[in-house]
């Protein structure tokens, strides 16, 4: 198993940062820019990415300002974003991601590095949207 993480501190509190998170309809304002997560029934979510389409599970878990996700039928996948309580008026938020299997973001190399980059891509689009 490889595992990602990237962290940020951000100027708002972790309720109005879960809230953005948990939005799923408009997860597309900060995931990479590559990904379209269209819509949701219960826990199915459906995230277009190059290649087409994958079938995903994702679930809000309010009490815990966690939303964590995987491939729906394959445990080669799977992540979550936490929000956490930081200073008054701030937060901290933590994107962690897994690979199993011969996937080849599970190995050292390119796809590795590209899921650093789109993390803490990630991690920028959801500040620059929580800011504006």
């Amino acid at each position: 198993m490889t595992e990602y993480e990237a962290e940020r501190r951000l100027h708002q509190s972790a309720e109005t940062v879960f809230a953005a998170v948990a939005d799923l309809h408009r997860a597309d304002e900060w995931v990479p820019e590559d990904l379209r997560v269209r819509g949701q029934d219960g826990d199915l979510t459906t995230v277009e990415a190059a290649g087409g389409d994958h079938a995903a599970l994702a679930r809000v878990r309010p009490e815990q300002l966690r939303v964590e996700w995987g491939a729906e039928g394959s445990p080669d996948y799977t992540g979550y974003i936490q929000v956490m309580h930081a200073d008054e008026g701030h937060s901290r938020v933590v994107v962690h991601l897994s690979f199993l299997g011969d996937r080849p973001e599970a190995r050292p190399g390119a796809a590795a590095d590209e899921v650093r980059r789109r993390l803490d891509e990630s991690l920028t689009r959801l500040a620059q949207r929580l800011d504006a």
